[in-house]
């Protein structure tokens, strides 16, 4: 046993470093537990009794590699309904685009003409819809890295995740706006005075941003717009590598807004939004200039200046964030394409968590799991008859990183409880009957699948 605890410990430490899903973690510790229990057992055996032959561990692997045969397939043939999660994540970010649109018309209209409770219902589920559309691409996201051939499209969608998150963060500012503005005394005067010269470029400027909106979106969901970035000129390998990466990106850069300025026969989005928003701010200006000259004459007081209206200028702020983060899209996505062609490499994940993985504070989380294990496993060892049941759960219930929350953890003691009720009921009601263990699977692979994907809490017990 000795010699097997060594093992548990050094295989432990090797698995929880390597740049893998945590719940492939999981498994590949917890069956490699179990047979090693069940191994040792056997071999500790005294005679007449035999110890469990070599034999066994060879078909143990011939077994686990027939296994993993239909989840290759599974992975490598295409789904004839197009569920595949790259596919899913674009039509959420498809989705997300279009609650986008309807909220900033929604808000523009409320600031101008003035909320009705109709219009705060369908705000508020709107903005819910785009909760659970961001939770729901962010996770197909995760899962279509292990998909073949998903890395450019997931390279792409993820950047346009992170504009989304910026775009939900203005809309929320304005609606803060809107909802401070009903709670508090507003000025009237100043909202007359805005409605009167800021109505006009404000409408114009969100209507040329939505414009822009969509031909990102157009962009990053077309077949031929993430073509061949890689197939960018770079400076010669003399040049030093931080200005070879920042010509890089200035190329990318250049390629990606002229995509996006259009065809060359109609209007060029992204410079329309350009002069729209240089458009705003003079107006903008003009108007904070007439009130500073209205305080001179003392006509208003200070407090009444349109810069002083937290409440007008958080909704202002809020209109020309929306458009420059969509003005900064090129950067980013430039910035992302540069990393993705210096890494040189089809899985762009590993290249991340290997950075992630390997650092001082994982390797001391991985220690301390691969003590537990081992002292586990050795307890059970010498005072259970090698009892596998108190390290797998261990192995199942460790979270694999730094930190984890009280109620994930209460999660998964609950899902490997309730799997092992589950399982043993099946066991004995089917009688060691192979069409009724069959089917009790199947039956307990469904319910933890559909637990798994019900919701980011349930994931944990599934």
């Amino acid at each position: 046993w000795f010699a097997v605890a060594v093992f548990v410990f050094f295989y432990t430490l090797i698995v929880l470093s390597l740049p893998m899903e945590a719940i492939t973690k999981k498994f590949a510790l917890g069956i490699t537990l179990n047979y090693l229990m069940h191994s040792a057992k056997h071999s500790a055996e005294p005679q007449p009794e035999p110890a469990l032959p070599s034999r066994v561990t060879y078909e143990v692997m011939v077994l686990g590699l027939w296994g993993c045969l239909p989840a290759i397939l599974c992975v490598l043939i295409p789904c004839p309904r197009s569920g595949r999660a790259k596919v899913l994540a674009m039509h959420e970010a498809e989705s997300l685009v279009g609650d986008i649109d309807e909220v900033a018309h929604l808000l523009l209209r409320g600031y101008c003409e003035g909320q009705t409770a109709l219009d705060r219902t369908r705000l508020v589920k709107y903005f819910a819809k785009m909760e659970r559309s961001i939770a729901n691409m962010s996770r197909y996201l995760n899962e279509a890295w292990y998909e073949p051939g998903s890395t450019a499209m997931v390279n792409r969608l993820s950047v346009v995740l992170t504009m989304v998150y910026k775009l939900r963060a203005e809309l929320y500012g304005m609606q803060k706006a809107l909802t401070d503005g009903q709670a508090k005394q507003f000025n009237e005067e100043n909202h007359k005075d805005v409605i009167q010269n800021l109505e006009a470029p404000m409408t114009d400027l969100v209507e040329k941003s939505l414009v822009l909106l969509h031909s990102v979106q157009e962009l990053v969901v077309s077949s031929t717009a993430a073509s061949d970035y890689s197939n960018v000129a770079l400076a010669p390998d003399d040049v030093m590598p931080d200005q070879r990466h920042r010509q890089a990106r200035e190329a990318i850069k250049l390629l990606i807004e002229q995509r996006l300025g259009g065809d060359g026969v109609g209007e060029d989005p992204l410079q329309a939004t350009k002069d729209s928003l240089e458009a705003f701010h003079h107006r903008l200006s003009e108007l904070r200039d007439s009130t500073k000259d209205r305080e001179a004459r003392q006509q208003i007081k200070r407090s009444e200046r349109v810069e002083m209206d937290a409440v007008l200028m958080m909704f202002m702020f809020s209109v020309t964030g929306f458009a420059q983060q969509l003005l900064d899209f090129s950067d980013e996505y430039a910035e992302t394409m540069e990393e993705a062609q210096q890494a040189k490499s089809w899985f762009a994940a590993d290249s991340k968590m290997v950075a992630l993985q390997f650092q001082k504070k994982q390797l001391v989380a991985a220690f301390k799991t691969a003590v537990a294990l081992t002292a586990a496993a050795s307890c059970n060892a010498y005072y259970f008859h090698y009892e596998a049941t108190s390290p797998v759960i261990i192995a199942y219930l460790m979270a694999g990183h730094v930190g984890s929350s009280y109620a994930n953890t209460v999660s998964r003691v609950l899902g490997v409880l309730f799997g092992a009720i589950m399982s043993f009921c099946i066991l004995i009601f089917a009688q060691c009957n192979i069409y009724a263990r069959a089917v009790g699977f199947v039956f307990i692979v469904f319910l933890a699948s559909f637990v798994r994907f019900t919701s980011p809490h349930a994931s944990y017990m599934g």
